[in-house]
């Protein structure tokens, strides 16, 4: 579901209200079931996220042998190895991305960040997918978002796709 909130385009998608839930259960807090529109929705999510850059996070503690190892993104990407850019990432793209560090930790997800030319940022989300031509699973954007959790421009998403499809996953194997 799409909206305009402040002149920005913003997607509700099931990702944000997952982040919405796994924050608001990690920060203890009761889940308001009395939301009027995807704003007040939007607004519970960043008060939580708030609330949550106030909160000590887990040190960073990825795996030697992660999954995502053998993952390139173009130069202009960073991988987010550390509370510190976990942190400053959420700072500066106002998103929940500090949340994730323990999803990052247990090998579900990488995270990135992304810098444009322009100065604008994309932060990214990267897990695998097993199917059953690739039992050991392929590289998929789970999501990638703007400044506050806005759509990024397609040819972004387009660029990142590109890159990832050009990488495979230790342990890789085509059936």
């Amino acid at each position: 579901m799409e909206c305009s909130i402040n002149n920005q385009k913003f997607t509700l998608t099931r990702q944000f209200i997952r982040d919405a839930i796994n924050m608001s259960i990690q920060l203890r807090r009761k889940i308001p079931l009395t939301f009027n529109s995807i704003k007040s929705l939007k607004n519970w999510h960043d008060h939580l996220v708030v609330l949550q850059k106030n909160k000590k996070y887990s040190l960073m503690n990825i795996p030697k042998n992660s999954i995502f190892k053998t993952l390139k993104l173009p130069s202009n990407c960073v991988r987010l190895t550390t509370r510190k850019q976990m942190v400053e990432e959420g700072l500066h793209q106002n998103n929940c991305v500090a949340s994730y560090i323990d999803l990052v930790n247990e090998d579900i997800c990488s995270i990135w960040s992304m810098h444009n030319p322009d100065g604008s940022r994309n932060t990214i989300e990267i897990r695998v997918r097993k199917s059953k031509n690739y039992p050991n699973g392929y590289f998929y954007i789970n999501q990638m978002l703007g400044f506050d959790n806005t759509n990024v421009p397609e040819k972004d998403w387009d660029y990142i796709k590109q890159a990832i499809d050009k990488c495979k996953p230790n342990n890789y194997s085509k059936s």
